[in-house]
């Protein structure tokens, strides 16, 4: 599972920063993984395609990415993770909520999914 901050049941992204330091923006995301399966890999998505990938570490629940925001950030976002059996089968989790990045001109802004919103269960980013 993935916590997408959107209750206890859920996992995933979300959270979610925004800072702004010497012109700069940068977006720090956090995946949450509630699972007791060990997570092989971490995978934060943009519009569907995988834009970053993490390895997983062994007891490791909480991964962070600082994402620098440009023009071509606007998006919508999401995390979820693959876990590896002792087959070596890859399964892959349901995505988080969704996020979305806004960047027009010098003004941006960003809100986290809401918890109605339906999901995908399988990603293939």
């Amino acid at each position: 599972m993935v916590n997408t901050g959107m209750g206890p049941e859920k996992e995933g992204v979300q959270g979610v920063e925004m800072r702004k330091e010497r012109g700069l923006v940068t977006v720090l995301a956090w995946c949450f993984i509630l699972t007791g399966s060990p997570a092989t890999r971490i995978v934060f998505c943009k519009d569907g395609v995988e834009v970053y990938s993490l390895k997983a570490q062994r007891r490791q629940l909480s991964y962070f990415v600082l994402l620098n925001v440009t023009l071509a950030s606007t998006g919508t976002y999401a995390c979820g993770y693959q876990q590896r059996d002792e087959s070596n089968w890859v399964r892959s989790s349901a995505l988080s909520a969704p996020w979305h990045v806004a960047v027009r001109g010098k003004t941006w802004h960003s809100r986290v999914g809401r918890r109605d919103r339906a999901l995908p269960t399988m990603w293939l980013c």
